[in-house]
């Protein structure tokens, strides 16, 4: 997987952004390549991460909000990046779609969350959904037997 990275490092921002809307609009990122989208489209959007941020944190939103190819795995990753970039936007986003998040993500916000819980503000979250926080962790309890 380093020499994906490495092929999206040599890339320009553009060049990214025209394989990251390639992957939203057909699945892959290049007509060549249809392995592993998934993982391909992570390393271009880690890529992406160093050249242009702002295109980055756009990026990470349409992935979390694409319906037809992006994986749990890879929506987990841009949720954690949302976090770590934009903290009011990540609590906006899961308070919109908590009740739709597959399993892994909603794994990876339970380990935001405990990573982040000293916060007032995850308190306040928790307040507020704290119904449909219940019934997905009662979810997972039964998928994971």
């Amino acid at each position: 997987m380093d020499e994906l990275l490495s092929f999206y490092n040599k890339k320009s921002a553009s060049d990214l952004i025209k394989h990251l809307d390639s992957f939203l609009d057909n699945g892959y990122l290049e007509e060549n390549s249809f392995e592993y989208p998934n993982d391909e489209a992570f390393y271009c959007l880690l890529s992406l991460s160093s050249k242009d941020q702002k295109s980055f944190n756009i990026y990470n939103k349409k992935i979390l909000d694409d319906k037809k190819f992006s994986s749990d795995y890879l929506k987990s990753t841009c949720l954690e990046s949302l976090y770590f970039h934009d903290q009011r936007e990540f609590f906006d986003y899961v308070n919109n779609n908590l009740r739709g998040m597959g399993a892994p993500t909603l794994s990876k916000f339970l380990d935001i969350l405990i990573f982040i819980s000293t916060e007032e503000s995850v308190r306040e979250f928790f307040v507020n959904n704290q119904y449909s926080i219940n019934k997905k962790v009662q979810m997972l309890k039964k998928i994971s037997r």
